[in-house]
Formats: C-alpha cells, sequence, structure tokens
C-alpha cells in the first residue's frame, strides 16, 4: 500500500479481505468497450500478465467499469488447460461467495414487496422451521453475519455434500447447534447464513433458489452471463488447484446444491461490472434499502476488536478516502472479487480458475487500485 494511506485504512480493508473465509499468462487479447484508450492500460496489463507468470496461475481476467460501462479489460491465459483454449472476457468462471449479495438482493426485493413477503427483523424460523431450536434468530442478522451458526463447511460430513445434497439436509445439520454467541451481538462470517437463506427463498416464493433468482434478478436485468451454477451455453472454465509437486491439475467439481445460496454462481467479468452498478446505483432497489444493505450494524468483528464492516451479503469500508463496497469469492478451483467505490461507481472486478494461492487474487486486485487509484498515482483522475 501507499505510504500515504494511513493505518487505519489498511486496517478494515485488511480485515475485509481477510473474513472472506469462503466455499470452499500467455497473454490473450483484451478489448475496451470504451472507444478511448485507458492511460492506465499498459501498466495494468503488465501487472497482470506478471500475476500469471509469477504465480504459474491458468489464467486470470479483470475488467474495469464506471457506473456499470466497461472501460478496460485484460484476461491473460487460459481457461482450459487440456483444450488450451484462451481466457476472453466472456469466460464463465465460478464466483463463489460473490454470490452472497445476489441472495441478499432477493430477499430485499421480497421485503419491499407491498405486502411484505419477508420480514427482516422477524425470526428466521418464521420462515424456515428447521431453525426453531433458537428462535431470536432474525433474518436480518444471518444477512449480516451476525447469527452465530457454525459454518457448516466446518462439519465432518461437508466432504461428502459436495457431489450433491438436499440443502434440508444441511440446515437441520446446522439447527440443533450451539451458536457461537448471542445472534445480533457481533460478526462472524459463516456460508450456513446465506445457505439458510436460500431455503427460505424458496419456502417463500414456491420456487427453487436458482429459478427465483433467475427471474427475479438475472433475466429482468439483462445479465444473460450470471447463472445458478454452470452456464448451460458456456464458455465455462476448469477449476484448477495444485498436486503434492505444485503442478496444475483440474480441481473437485462442487454440486451448486453443496455451495447453493452462500456460493453456487458463475459469471464474468463484464456481466459483474454491470450488475455492481445494477444494485449500487439504485436499479433494482430503492436508494434506501441499498443504503441499508452496504451499511454494517454497530457491532464489533467476533475474534477481530474491530467494528464490523460487513452489511446485508456485502462488506463496506473506506479506501483512499472514499467508500469502497466489495466482496470476494473462494470454491475450489475458483477465486473472484468486486469492488466499487461509492462516489462514482467506479469498479473492478478479478477472477481466476484456481483455488487460493496466497490469496492471489486478492493482491492482484489490490495492486490495481494501488497502480489506478491510490493518492500518489499518475492515472488518480481515470479511477474517478
Amino acid at each position: 500500500m501507499n505510504p500515504a494511506t494511513s493505518q487505519t485504512t489498511r486496517r478494515p480493508i485488511a480485515l475485509a479481505v481477510a473474513v472472506i473465509a469462503i466455499f470452499w499468462l500467455t497473454v490473450v487479447g483484451w478489448k475496451s468497450a470504451s472507444a478511448q484508450t485507458p492511460r492506465f492500460k499498459g501498466s495494468v496489463d503488465n501487472l497482470i500478465d506478471r500475476t500469471v507468470a509469477n504465480n504459474r496461475l491458468p489464467s486470470i481476467c479483470v475488467a474495469i467499469g464506471k457506473r456499470g460501462k466497461v472501460i478496460y479489460t485484460h484476461c491473460a491465459g487460459q481457461m482450459n488447460l487440456a483444450k488450451n483454449l484462451p481466457a476472453t472476457p466472456s469466460t464463465i468462471y465460478q464466483i463463489g461467495s460473490v454470490t452472497k449479495q445476489f441472495t441478499a438482493t432477493a430477499l430485499m426485493l421480497l421485503a419491499n414487496r407491498k405486502p411484505s413477503a419477508v420480514v427482516l427483523n422477524a425470526p428466521v424460523a418464521n420462515y424456515v422451521p428447521q431453525m426453531a431450536p433458537d428462535p431470536t434468530i432474525t433474518v436480518a442478522n444471518m444477512m449480516n453475519m451476525s447469527a452465530g451458526l457454525v459454518d457448516y463447511t466446518t462439519l465432518p460430513e461437508a466432504a461428502g455434500w459436495f457431489g450433491g445434497v438436499d440443502p434440508l439436509t444441511v440446515v437441520n445439520a446446522i439447527a440443533p447447534l450451539p451458536l457461537h454467541f448471542q445472534s445480533g451481538t457481533a460478526f462472524e462470517y459463516s456460508n450456513s447464513d446465506m445457505y439458510v437463506l436460500g431455503v427460505l427463498i424458496e419456502n417463500v416464493t414456491g420456487q427453487t433458489y436458482g429459478q427465483y433468482l433467475q427471474t427475479a434478478l438475472l433475466q429482468p436485468n439483462g445479465l444473460n452471463a450470471t447463472n445458478y451454477g454452470p452456464s448451460a451455453v458456456g464458455p465455462n472454465a476448469i477449476g484448477y488447484t495444485r498436486d503434492d509437486s505444485g503442478n496444475l491439475i483440474p480441481a473437485i467439481i462442487v454440486d451448486p446444491s453443496a455451495s447453493y445460496a452462500a456460493g453456487a454462481l458463475t459469471s464474468n467479468i463484464t456481466d459483474i461490472i454491470k450488475w455492481d452498478w445494477l444494485l449500487l446505483g439504485g436499479h433494482i432497489l430503492p436508494s434506501k434499502l441499498v443504503t441499508q444493505m452496504t451499511t454494517p450494524p454497530p457491532i464489533n468483528g467476533s475474534g477481530y476488536g474491530e467494528p464490523s464492516v460487513y452489511g446485508y451479503g456485502l462488506m463496506s469500508t473506506v479506501l483512499y478516502g472514499r467508500r469502497i463496497v466489495l466482496h470476494a469469492g473462494r470454491i475450489p478451483g475458483f477465486n473472484a472479487i468486486t469492488s466499487t467505490f461509492t462516489d462514482t461507481g467506479w469498479s473492478i472486478v478479478v477472477m481466476t480458475n484456481i483455488d487460493v494461492t496466497n490469496y492471489v487474487v486478492d493482491n492482484a486486485w489490490r495492486e490495481i487500485l494501488e497502480t489506478v487509484c491510490s493518492p500518489s498515482s499518475k492515472f488518480r483522475q481515470q479511477c474517478f
């Protein structure tokens, strides 16, 4: 980070990325949607290419946009090593826990109906009877990760669910377990929260989680590259991991039902640029509800000694003196991160088809922000 950036700025950003314990560059052409080539193109191109080469990644794709309009893309490496297929801006990656903001938005739509289909401050057990063992947990607690639920991905039986599982099987495993703390009193990231909310959506709408997202969010907003599970038409990237010798091998395939409302969506870099502004620009929900989603409750982050930065499926903090909303996603074979400065709608999305390797996507995301947006950057005016 640039020396001009304060320590107080570093800490919430470090927290915002670190708490995402999420699910479990042969250069190819880039194409800008802008008629004017961004001045930062060469510097960011080189940074992305070095990231692939130095970390021996299969591929990485980056998009930068403003208010939903793509102004820069660059992909490097291969989406499928066996077939020697290059990654392009249309390549579909699994986005892991970036899914959570879609789940939270779907719930806000249901809460904003007249009459409301969901009351955020009501016990989640009102909608998911299996959660009756602790009636103090509200829907809002789950949306802002203050429910205190054990993360189901840490349970001994979780590995057996990767090939496919009935969501109620997971909920029934979570519900009787003791909470880590009294709900609503602290933040602790748990995939269980959004997983249970997927069942709530199904119970309330009578549709599957994937069907409801498609009919209520994706199709109406033209998000044609975003899907529940792999795209039916592709091009879907193959996810990779490393063997004991460090060689790239295909990662385990996680059935969408195992990650579900906590992490089962797939998309590409340009669709997520569009999504960021559709949501944060108030085009899907009224502005007051967007503010509610991006405002963390006044509670501490469990075990971190700092205020929570987690709103409803989104993290919100300050970088370079500007409000930034972000979320990352990690799932076997894939990493993704998206962030948007709320003052101007300037967004950056990074995706790769390898699982956690020294948080390479987080590091690349931060390096690009430093290169383009830091107070000392010669490109800083293009970050507005």
